[in-house]
């Protein structure tokens, strides 16, 4: 992993500042920074979330594939949806992601 915004997701999880999964995701939304969003996700899935990302005014990224976020969060399955709490983290990883 020598992608710098994808070591930060997973300093993000060691810091409790990311929410992982729909389920987790959909719960943290008032506290969310920024969305990220996997490349490989449906577009359906990607329209929806881009949806509420806009009503709770939360930045998206949509980069990496669901493997690559799963192995920098350290899960064993691919990882589609992941919000980011922390507001340091998310604009650090936003601009680092260009």
């Amino acid at each position: 992993m020598n992608d710098r915004a994808l070591s930060l997701i997973g300093i993000a999880r060691r810091a409790n500042a990311v929410a992982i999964g729909r389920t987790a995701a959909r719960r943290w939304l008032k506290r969310g920074k920024l969305l990220i969003l996997a490349e490989d996700l449906s577009e359906r899935v990607k329209n929806d979330w881009r949806k509420v990302a806009h009503d709770f005014r939360i930045d998206v990224i949509e980069r990496w594939t669901m493997r690559e976020l799963g192995d920098a969060l350290g899960r064993p399955k691919p990882v589609g949806i992941v919000l980011i709490t922390d507001p340091g983290l998310a604009r650090e990883i936003k601009r680092l992601s260009g």
